[in-house]
């Protein structure tokens, strides 16, 4: 059976040990400008395909509605349980705006990383993220807490739900990336949820 649960502190793999659990839902499902963004795989950023005949969830949908509640859904399985099926299946038959960024392990890399993540969200609005590509170019990039401030605020001044899915974060192993992201779940605001997909 799938687990879902709320706690205090989370440990996401790699080390998301600082955000609060009150923030996450679990779900274990068992047995730049414009020359940057000419660099980017752009085919990271779109969801997989969905293949025609899949299995419907609706109990794992369920939970994954519910945890929109909170700031970040964490779901887990081995290789091969269909994680990303259901999450694609999730967004797609819900009415909420959505981005995605399917991770590697050159990923590990914190430009690229953020870069990868705010040209996604910028498939949703255009403003979000701007100022971040910009200071990560920096002879001498800012410390995260600068770095994600401006993206935060951004974020805080959407109107309606958005969802941000980092498919195979278990790749992430840069402690620097970790303690970033952690920062941000701490300060996302009600409007946006983050739903993390890791084995």
């Amino acid at each position: 059976m799938p687990n879902c649960y709320s706690n205090e502190r989370h440990k996401n793999v790699g080390a998301l040990n600082q955000s609060r659990r009150s923030s996450i839902t679990h779900i274990q499902m068992k047995s730049a400008s414009s020359s940057s963004s000419a660099r980017l795989l752009q085919t990271k950023l779109m969801p997989p395909r969905l293949l025609s005949a899949v299995i419907s969830r609706d109990e794992l949908l369920a939970r994954l509605d519910a945890g929109l509640t909170k700031k970040v859904s964490l779901v887990t399985a081995p290789t091969g349980f269909g994680k990303t099926t259901l999450v694609r299946m999730w967004i797609d038959s819900r009415d909420f705006p959505s981005a995605w960024v399917t991770l590697d392990d050159h990923d590990n890399d914190p430009t690229r990383f953020w870069t990868y993540v705010c040209s996604s969200l910028r498939t949703l609005d255009s403003a979000l993220g701007k100022a971040t590509p910009s200071m990560l170019m920096a002879s001498q990039p800012p410390l995260f807490e600068s770095l994600l401030t401006p993206l935060i605020n951004d974020l805080s001044q959407l109107s309606e739900p958005y969802v941000l899915v980092l498919e195979d974060y278990h790749v992430i192993t840069s402690t620097e990336i970790n303690e970033a992201v952690s920062f941000l779940i701490q300060h996302l605001p009600g409007s946006f949820h983050l739903v993390l997909i890791s084995r």
